[in-house]
């Protein structure tokens, strides 16, 4: 248990010097709405490319995205990458994607969701309704 204390400490130093410290699996929060829809329906197929493209432009975008899709069922989502702890857009990168599996092994078919985690430096999400960023 002191060994796991001290590499977390260390983990958390070399973030807040801005490194992502990856040896360490950090777990991430996550919240599911109660709602589901059928798998690969349209709306289904709205979240998945719309919690792609938020991976993909949040570590490109200053570390924050928010985005609406254009096409009907409408998803809402937004991203955010703390860049104190995610200083390069590998590590936010990274810990969006950890993120976004969170989110498919809890609460994949659930209308809306979200995920993250303070210590890795990110969080998703995701809903049918507006989103404020």
């Amino acid at each position: 248990m002191a060994a796991l204390a001290k590499a977390v400490v260390v983990c958390l130093i070399v973030a807040t010097l801005g490194s992502f410290c990856a040896s360490t699996e950090m777990s991430f929060d996550f919240d599911c709405t109660s709602k589901t829809f059928k798998h690969g329906d349209a709306y289904g197929q709205n979240v998945e490319s719309l919690l792609e493209e938020l991976k993909t432009i949040t570590p490109v975008n200053g570390h924050f995205y928010h985005r609406a899709n254009r096409t009907y069922p409408s998803v809402f989502g937004t991203a955010h990458c703390f860049s104190s702890l995610t200083s390069s857009e590998a590590a936010c990168a990274s810990c969006l994607h950890k993120a976004i599996k969170t989110i498919r092994g809890e609460c994949w078919n659930t209308v809306g969701a979200s995920a993250g985690s303070a210590a890795a430096g990110c969080n998703i999400r995701y809903a049918s309704s507006k989103i404020k960023p």
